[in-house]
């Protein structure tokens, strides 16, 4: 299901459903197999340019240090970090001049 998102709403609604559900996966021993799921289609989505943060903070939860290889692990932080900077630049370049004196 997660492969098949085409939009940022159904990806959303389907973060939010995993999310919500996340003591069940854990239950069922489902954990691994969603996490390189959810690794594939956050690969998949910044190949064609759409970032997705909750994506990405899902997808560091469930993993917990546990799951994705260390190289991956520091390829998902670095793609967090890079999403912070660029979300702190268009948020200082929309606040008001006399704001960004303080900034």
């Amino acid at each position: 299901m997660v492969e098949r998102c085409n939009d940022v709403g159904s990806m959303n609604a389907l973060v939010g459903t995993f999310c919500r559900y996340g003591t069940v996966w854990t239950c069922m021993n489902m954990m691994p197999m969603i996490v390189q799921a959810l690794e594939t289609v956050h690969l998949a989505w910044k190949l064609r340019g759409v970032p997705s943060r909750p994506l990405l903070m899902l997808l560091m939860k469930f993993d917990n240090g546990r799951y994705l290889s260390d190289p991956s692990r520091d390829k998902l932080v670095a793609d967090i970090d890079a999403f912070t900077a660029v979300y702190f630049i268009f948020s200082v370049q929309e606040t008001p001049c006399v704001l960004r004196q303080f900034l």
